[in-house]
């Protein structure tokens, strides 16, 4: 859970990204057209995927992160509650045999 994303699957996409929009700028045409949106578009969106996974490729940092306080006030709650059911000698509370 600690760990990045692999370099591979980022340098794929990148190159993948590369491989699909290379074609549509050797258009050629000196006119706006419908290509030039296209161009845009895909850049765009290719550009979105790529840096979502870039920040994703790193858990406890950047806008997509994880927050260890929620687990360890979950850990704290589940361990006060099997502490308080196992004085009441609730039958449900963890048995240490298991």
């Amino acid at each position: 859970m600690d760990t990045a994303m692999p370099p591979y699957i980022l340098g794929s996409m990148l190159v993948m990204s590369i491989c699909l929009l290379l074609p549509l700028f050797a258009n050629g045409s000196n006119q706006f057209g419908v290509n030039h949106l296209y161009v845009f578009m895909l850049s765009s969106v290719h550009m979105f995927i790529f840096m979502t996974l870039l920040d994703l490729s790193s858990p406890f940092d950047g806008y997509f992160s994880i927050q260890l306080h929620s687990f360890k006030d979950a850990r704290d709650r589940i361990s006060s509650l099997i502490h308080e059911r196992s004085i009441s000698g609730d039958p449900d509370a963890i048995q240490s045999g298991l």
